[in-house]
């Protein structure tokens, strides 16, 4: 079995709903880490002419209370996270704003400058899961914070952090960062501009009626459930087996098939490149390789990269007004407003909010309002 596979089974085993679906992707990031690290000293993959970056972060977004941090503690927590304690290092941030991420100037007692660097640089070579992001983007919107957003977004993309500060003199912050960061926010926190949208994988999970009652059931199983301290430990040992493994690696090859594939969905260049970057952390985790990684597509990989297409179209449409239109095919296509006001409570959404998002989803087109009564074209098969 592979390190792939003991990650999900030692998942399932804990009782956690939806294993597949929520994170697969996760694991093909660490293999997109793991390399990256390494190509990044040895430069032994370019894209052309630079050496590329292979990091593949990821940006879950769910309402309140599904999932998002429990993905994180699952991966990351420093005890019972199954992929923590490595020499690949990984962490674990509850918030943070864009300042805390990217760094900035303290005066010391003397009046002089004294430049401190950001969690990009204390997290340099670590997958770092950042809770809440709705913190750092609510940073960068004010006009101070311009060159802010440009730093995180070079971080996440190039792999540098440069911002010239006030007082910080002619160098300013300036340095490397190889962090692959996993975050999320609930689609009603949801900003995805300035570019942001673009450095990410985007996985969203607004969950129907009948998979939250799921979600219930998984919980209940899984009270009394051990973490298998010794299944843990197979999984860190297998991950510093790739990690050796990849210090050999030379070169980086994709095979006729993967591309074809690809090229069949016509995504637009840059996320072309991220489902590449993902095809290549798959078969990394997969572990079938000597000094050269040709990068295959398996049934198992097609989904996962199906799977992303999917989310991150849906995403584009706007994951809050997903919440309205989700629940309407809930209710067979037809409910009345105060209905959907309840229903979205059950996401976190109050009142106010949810009247203006049922609105929103009306003047976009995407339901259909009159009155007091809500309509989709979507029906629900009759069984």
């Amino acid at each position: 079995m592979t390190v792939f596979d003991e990650i999900l089974d030692v998942l399932r085993a804990r009782k956690i709903a939806f294993v597949e679906r929520l994170t697969r992707i996760y694991i093909c990031s660490v293999g997109a880490h793991i390399i990256n690290l390494e190509n990044k000293k040895r430069k032994f993959y370019l894209v052309m002419g630079r050496v590329a970056d292979l990091r593949v972060h990821i940006f879950f977004i769910a309402p309140s209370g599904f999932f998002k941090s429990e993905v994180l503690y699952q991966l990351l927590d420093d005890e019972t996270g199954v992929v923590s304690g490595t020499r690949m290092g990984t962490a674990f941030e509850g918030g943070m704003t864009a300042a805390a991420f990217v760094g900035t100037v303290k005066l010391t007692k003397n009046g002089e400058a004294s430049i401190e660097t950001g969690a990009a640089w204390i997290h340099r070579e670590t997958i770092v899961g950042i809770e809440e992001f709705a913190e750092i983007t609510n940073m960068m919107k004010q006009m101070y914070n311009v060159q802010m957003a440009d730093a995180l977004l070079t971080a996440l993309d190039k792999g540098w952090v440069r911002k010239r500060l006030a007082r910080s003199g002619e160098k300013g912050i300036h340095y490397p960062t190889n962090l692959s960061m996993w975050t999320g926010s609930q689609p009603t926190r949801l900003d995805l501009g300035a570019g942001i949208g673009r450095r990410f994988y985007m996985q969203e999970f607004i969950p129907t009626r009948e998979e939250r009652e799921v979600i219930a059931e998984h919980r209940r199983k899984g009270r009394g459930v051990s973490t298998s301290p010794q299944r843990v430990m197979k999984i860190k040992n297998l991950i510093e087996q790739i990690i050796e493994k990849v210090e050999h690696l030379n070169y980086i090859e994709f095979t006729a098939q993967i591309d074809s594939f690809l090229q069949n969905y016509k995504l637009i260049h840059f996320e072309e490149e991220l489902f590449e970057r993902i095809a290549i952390g798959y078969n990394v985790m997969i572990g079938n390789f000597d000094d050269v990684l040709l990068v295959r597509l398996t049934p198992e990989l097609r989904e996962i990269i199906e799977q992303g297409i999917a989310e991150r179209r849906s995403v584009k449409m706007g994951s809050d007004i997903n919440q309205v239109t989700s629940i309407l095919k809930d209710f067979d296509g037809e409910m009345t407003v105060s209905e959907m006001m309840y229903e979205l409570a059950n996401f976190s959404i109050d009142g106010r909010a949810a009247y203006k998002l049922i609105n929103a989803a009306a003047n976009t087109g995407r339901i259909s309002m009159v009155g007091n009564l809500l309509t989709s074209k979507w029906q629900r098969a009759k069984k």
